[in-house]
């Protein structure tokens, strides 16, 4: 027999990812939130390459 806290700590993540895998995909739905994800995506993305290049050019 298990006691209670360890049973409980097991099966918490279960529905903790359930929840979590819900809510993005309600989320991803709505098309301006979508753009404005891909917007931020390569804004990081740029601002990554641009790094890249300044520290290559200080060496």
């Amino acid at each position: 027999m298990m006691p209670p806290h360890l049973i409980y700590r097991l099966d918490l993540p279960e529905k903790k990812k359930g929840w979590s895998r819900k809510r993005r995909r309600r989320r991803a739905s709505t098309p301006c939130q979508k753009e404005e994800k891909e917007r931020e995506d390569n804004h990081r993305q740029r601002w990554i390459e641009e790094e890249v290049i300044n520290s290559n050019e200080g060496h």
